[in-house]
């Protein structure tokens, strides 16, 4: 048997691996998910455990072959991999372009003049391309890239949409005979290549040297304990920061999240021929915890819009005039309607997706998260952009102090504030900082809900397959156009939270090319369903007198207040001792 590791560029690509390798009987595969360097450190870990070939796609393989000796064998793309990609965007609105190596590239523009798509061909010799080719794309209009991993994730970066050109039956079976061939022509040879590190036990911060190569070259005990090495080399905006130091010379910090700790890292470079970056970690006042009350949240997804409403081009032009400014921005929508991607967009377009973005969960907040927030220095020594998140339930006994603690933010942080409801009501009853809400409100964005920009679905069920085909592993490229239509009747009550939610299950369950209207009627019914349950759900009832259902309103708001006197009377409008009297009536 021939003990072969898959090392597979997307998690899509493993359920196909897993399908068909029962019918190799001279292979014994094993199969990991790794891309690039992440796929690097699984190769090297291959070479331990006695594999004879390892099989990987694109840059992966390529970066993979240069620096193991077990031989690599790359799954090419074929015919059959582009017909299916090119047939998943072709009911798709915007300007698409391929960007990609010669093999990728040779044939496309045959397969598209066929399928009658207008989609313009790049092709490109080295990674290093791929940005100058995606900038000049975006500044021309296109906003969908297809490509392998390296340029959907370059694509990504800019704002622009990314299709993966994944791979089929075809070229996995090619691949498999391919490891056959080359175990008869080749012996493999393993060797060890384990660094020792070195400590540096008198500093007190985690302190790590780390050479070209892209290796740790020595570290402290520090380090040790508390550095998870792993998170800390796959980090993208870590492999930037090192990027920056070895090969431009500069001194420079960012803050990411590593394992499951935020980290502001300091890096500088040392040597004189054989330089070295020297990694300086220090630890975040805020964790990573999206229960907290302020979390620090890093690698942020750059995530276009996508629709044809005035909404949607608006918004587009207005986030890319927000790149010229950090004004405070107030985004106004219901629940599901995309406020938060919509946050990270803007922040990824005025500081990029390195940089990290502070959240504060406005209904759990205190004075003294608010201080802390002012005195960390994590927060001095970068560009971020601090979300007020549920601004519309922040308590008005700290609204004084939040507008305080926001004048005192560094110039070069913006903020963005996030509410379920306008606001205007809460300002006339001064249950809402009038000046708090003008500070905030410079900018206000009202994402309107789901029901009021029915046109942008058809781009948004594009987009969800788009994505799910490559998670699910699955052959759904499409939806037919009566099944679309059918989704248009329904009024989405979650919004697009709820229409991703939906696309979802019937990808998932679909078992042909395109998602049918008979899938779409099945799912709809039960939505229906669940909506006339909740109609039916008791609420409180106009009949009584004023102060019987006066009683009722305070128990409910009780109930959802967890019994909290404080907060209930707080949401009520009245003071703790008012709302005493009432209960005890």
């Amino acid at each position: 048997m021939i003990k072969t590791l898959v090392i597979a560029p997307y998690p899509g690509m493993v359920e196909l691996m897993k399908k068909y390798r029962l019918e190799q009987s001279d292979l014994d595969i094993d199969i990991e998910v790794g891309d690039l360097e992440k796929g690097l450190e699984i190769a090297k870990r291959s070479e331990e455990l006695g594999y004879d070939v390892i099989i990987s796609r694109g840059g992966t393989a390529s970066l993979i072959q240069q620096h193991i000796s077990i031989p690599v064998v790359h799954i090419d793309v074929t015919g059959y991999d582009m017909i299916r990609v090119l047939t998943l965007i072709k009911g798709m609105e915007d300007k698409a372009a391929l960007v990609g190596f010669p093999n990728i590239c040779q044939g496309a523009a045959t397969l598209c003049s066929i399928l009658d798509l207008h989609i313009k061909t790049i092709s490109i010799n080295s990674g290093s391309e791929v940005k100058e080719h995606l900038l000049q794309l975006k500044s021309e209009g296109y906003s969908v890239i297809i490509g392998d991993v390296v340029t959907v994730q370059a694509a990504e970066q800019i704002g622009m949409q990314g299709i993966l050109i994944t791979s089929g039956k075809e070229s996995i079976m090619e691949a498999f005979e391919e490891a056959k061939r080359i175990y008869a022509l080749f012996s493999s040879i393993r060797k060890e290549s384990n660094l020792l590190l070195q400590t540096l036990h008198q500093l007190p911060y985690p302190i790590a040297l780390i050479n070209h190569d892209y290796k740790i070259q020595e570290c402290n005990d520090r380090f040790k304990r508390e550095i998870e090495v792993d998170p800390l080399l796959q980090d993208t905006s870590i492999s930037g920061l090192l990027k920056r130091i070895l090969q431009e010379g500069v001194s420079d910090s960012i803050t990411t999240k590593i394992g499951n700790k935020i980290i502001t890292v300091h890096g500088f470079l040392v040597g004189d021929t054989d330089n070295c970056a020297v990694l300086v970690f220090q630890r975040s006042h805020f964790g990573s915890n999206s229960e907290e009350a302020i979390f620090v949240k890093t690698n942020i997804p750059h995530t276009p819009l996508v629709g044809s409403s005035e909404f949607v081009q608006s918004t587009k032009k207005s986030i890319h005039s927000l790149t010229t400014s950090n004004r405070p921005v107030l985004i106004i929508g219901e629940p599901g309607t995309g406020k938060e991607t919509l946050t990270e967009t803007i922040h990824a377009e005025r500081y990029g997706s390195n940089s990290p973005m502070v959240i504060a969960n406005c209904d759990q907040v205190t004075e003294h998260d608010l201080d802390n927030l002012l005195e960390s220095s994590t927060l001095q020594e970068t560009t971020f952009t601090l979300v007020l998140k549920n601004i519309h339930l922040i308590r008005p006994t700290l609204q004084q102090h939040l507008l305080t603690t926001i004048k005192r933010i560094p110039t070069k942080a913006s903020i963005i504030s996030i509410s379920e409801i306008r606001m205007g009501d809460q300002i006339e009853k001064k249950q809402f900082s009038h000046d708090l809400y003008y500070q905030l409100a410079e900018l206000t964005i009202r994402i309107p809900p789901l029901k009021n920009r029915k046109g942008d679905i058809d781009a948004l069920v594009q987009s969800f397959i788009t994505e799910l085909h490559t998670t699910f592993g699955k052959e759904t490229v499409g939806i037919r156009s009566d099944a679309l239509e059918k989704l248009k009747t329904y009024d989405w009550p979650g919004n697009i939270n709820q229409l991703r939610q939906a696309i979802g299950e019937l990808t998932f369950h679909s078992q042909g090319i395109f998602i049918e209207v008979t899938e779409v009627e099945r799912l709809l019914s039960e939505y229906q369903r669940d909506d006339d349950v909740k109609k039916e759900e008791p609420v409180i009832p106009l009949h009584g007198t004023l102060e019987d259902m006066e009683q009722l309103i305070i128990q409910k708001v009780l109930d959802q207040e967890g019994n909290n006197q404080s907060k209930a009377a707080e949401r009520l409008g009245i003071n703790r001792s008012t709302l005493w009297r009432k209960l005890n009536k």
